[in-house]
């Protein structure tokens, strides 16, 4: 019977498409948002002040924060919902790089890869797994349409974020600490 639900429910969604739930279509893709600005200084000092526990924490909310910062909940399929032509909004504005900037400048982010760098590789394969999944489920996952769930376009797009965000994680660990404060205050808002 439930699979019986989420097909029907993934049948109405195809059948729907992209613009009849079109209500941001015609707006700019959202904007991530930036923290606040700290003294340069201030921010270098805090970069070694993490535990390992709460690095894990900030990486994970941040890959939240950014994911959350693009795709929306809920809507319906009559309007309100993140469709694929904001999807294609988005990745056409090269709204992944976008995100992906601004990570390398944000000091909890950067904070958090530092504090675990040196955790060993299974302990950061199930954190990587962890940090993968997206914070909205689909409207199929969940069987009914509803506030607390998205679309596909709006599934795949978190998943895209947060692959990437992890990738980033991943890429950073190559780097010594100094490199990475380097790359941090090159991308870091001041």
């Amino acid at each position: 019977m439930t699979r019986l639900i989420t097909v029907f429910f993934a049948l109405t969604l195809l059948a729907v498409g992209g613009a009849s739930c079109n209500k941001k279509a015609e707006e700019e893709p959202p904007k991530v948002q930036t923290e606040m600005p700290v003294t340069e200084p201030e921010k270098i000092a805090r970069l070694d002040s993490v535990s390992v526990e709460d690095g894990i924490a900030q990486i994970g909310e941040e890959i939240d924060r950014y994911q959350t910062n693009v795709v929306w909940p809920g809507g319906t399929p009559e309007g309100g919902c993140y469709t694929w032509d904001d999807r294609n909004r988005f990745l056409s504005g090269n709204g992944i790089q976008a995100v992906i900037n601004k990570a390398k400048g944000s000091t909890n982010f950067i904070e958090g890869v530092i504090a675990i760098k040196s955790l060993p590789r299974q302990r950061l394969s199930v954190l990587f797994g962890e940090w993968r999944k997206p914070v909205y489920p689909t409207w199929a996952m969940q069987g009914h349409i509803g506030p607390d769930g998205t679309t596909d376009a709006g599934y795949q797009t978190q998943q895209d974020i947060a692959n990437e965000l992890v990738t980033l994680v991943q890429e950073l660990f190559k780097y010594s600490k100094e490199e990475i404060e380097r790359i941090w205050k090159e991308h870091s808002v001041i």
